[in-house]
């Protein structure tokens, strides 16, 4: 999905950072579960994304 008006490095820019996240989220959610031997419920899902971000 594009945005009229806005810049392609922009849009280019945000694509990536959201790649980068994903890749921090799935780390940071294999160390709790390694942790605590279950996956987080909704809040720490919501706080472990925060984290990767």
């Amino acid at each position: 999905m594009e945005i009229a008006g806005a810049d392609q490095d922009l849009i280019d820019w945000s694509a990536t950072r959201r790649e980068q996240i994903d890749v921090a989220l799935e780390g940071i959610t294999d160390r709790y579960v390694a942790k605590h031997g279950r996956l987080p419920g909704e809040r720490g899902r919501h706080r472990l994304g925060w984290w990767a971000a």
